[in-house]
């Protein structure tokens, strides 16, 4: 199914104003019942939820903001783990603007044009756009993300729709049930079919803003996407080192010493893809992008050992690489964990050279699942050290079998 065309109802001029105020408020409750704001919800805990503690504040940028129902429920959303969201929404029409701030939905109203940002670059924390970029295509759709890239400080947050026969043919049955407007049922079906596949919006991220982010399928065909333009600004590698986290609740180490070069054990260590021939306990890993020196989107798969069980786990990471020799700094790999259940995870394989050969230290830090009350205990009673240590411990130890299996041992000088 091609990227649809056709104008939608909404977007043109005389329309009734109580028309317009149905649609509106259909697309209120369609946010509502049929997950777009849960979408959003899960894609910002993707985002900020490893860095953002109790007591902190955010300034959140909604592109197209309508009536603000997406950015007042994170604003209910995130007060309730302490954290105090400023939201500005702006939209090209005053009067959804004028309702959405008499009804404290926002903080700030601001009407300008998406392709043009009244705002300075770096200026606001995360800008949100939410099922707005299917209204563009062409130059247009790329200017939109640029100007979200340049004016986010921490972080643009994608929410849109995903293209199929089956969204647009269930979306109109369910708005039909659900009594919608019929200018809603029209321009929901039209939006479906202007939506986007992952594989569409993670190349327009990676045009328009040199990101490489990682695409969400969210629950009734909805697509999410992230990243932080601070790893993105200069467009030329979107997978650039950072400074691994301290503040998370979850935090456990892996250590060994290898005895063999430490350009061997890199070596080994890096080359991901065969760690599945090494390593008994791993099923696959698999690029979906590359990246400079090694590096890129990989899946990872693996299995838990429980006796004769074998408890099967899976995740996605950005992974970054510095390699034996760099000038900024000792050689590392890095994983930022962007799917599966330990999304938000930080992992680091830093390694040095000791007498003897290689000390090498797998650092693993996380907030925990986004389960209310009991996130925080399931991650570090748990998962820390049942899967996390279960599956690290068994991949240090294999890949040091290997490199001391295939290298001549270091001898320590006298």
């Amino acid at each position: 199914m091609k990227r649809g065309s056709g104008d939608e109802i909404l977007d043109g001029d005389g329309v009734p104003e109580a028309v317009r105020q149905a649609s509106m408020r259909d697309v209120t409750r369609s946010n509502a019942w049929l997950a777009g704001r849960r979408a959003v919800v899960r894609e910002m805990d993707a985002l900020l939820r490893g860095s953002t503690q109790a007591g902190s504040s955010i300034t959140l940028l909604d592109i197209g903001t309508g009536l603000a129902d997406i950015p007042a429920h994170l604003v209910r959303t995130w007060k309730a783990r302490g954290v105090r969201i400023i939201s500005v929404g702006l939209d090209s029409r005053p009067d959804l603007l004028r309702e959405a701030r008499d009804g404290g939905r926002i903080a700030h109203a601001v009407s300008g044009s998406a392709l043009s940002l009244p705002f300075a670059s770096g200026s606001v924390d995360v800008v949100l756009c939410s099922q707005v970029l299917h209204h563009f295509a062409g130059d247009e759709l790329d200017a939109l993300v640029r100007e979200a890239n340049r004016v986010a400080r921490r972080g643009v947050v994608i929410a849109d729709l995903r293209r199929s026969p089956l969204a647009a043919a269930g979306f109109y049955i369910a708005a039909w049930l659900l009594g919608f407007h019929a200018v809603t049922r029209h321009d929901g079906v039209v939006s479906v079919r202007k939506g986007f596949t992952s594989a569409e919006l993670r190349a327009t991220a990676r045009r328009a803003a040199g990101a490489s982010p990682a695409v969400h399928r969210r629950l009734l065909f909805r697509l999410t996407t992230s990243w932080a333009p601070r790893e993105t600004v200069s467009g030329d590698d979107p997978y650039a080192l950072r400074e691994m986290p301290e503040a998370m609740r979850m935090t456990t180490v892996d250590e060994r010493l290898v005895r063999a070069p430490l350009e061997h054990v890199f070596a080994l260590a890096a080359d991901v893809e065969r760690w599945a021939d090494h390593l008994g306990h791993y099923r696959a890993v698999h690029f979906r992008e590359r990246a400079r020196d090694g590096g890129g989107l990989v899946e990872m798969a693996a299995n838990r050992p429980f006796g004769v069980v074998q408890w099967p786990t899976w995740w996605t990471s950005h992974m970054l690489v510095r390699r034996p020799g760099d000038p900024h700094g000792p050689p590392v790999v890095r994983y930022r964990h962007v799917q599966g259940i330990t999304t938000g995870m930080e992992v680091e394989w830093s390694f040095a050279r000791v007498a003897g050969g290689t000390h090498v230290r797998i650092i693993h830090r996380w907030n925990g699942p986004p389960f209310p009350v009991i996130g925080q205990w399931v991650a570090r009673a748990v998962i820390g050290p049942v899967f996390v240590h279960g599956i690290a411990s068994r991949t240090l130890a294999g890949l040091a079998h290997v490199a001391e299996r295939t290298q001549t041992p270091v001898v320590q000088e006298r």
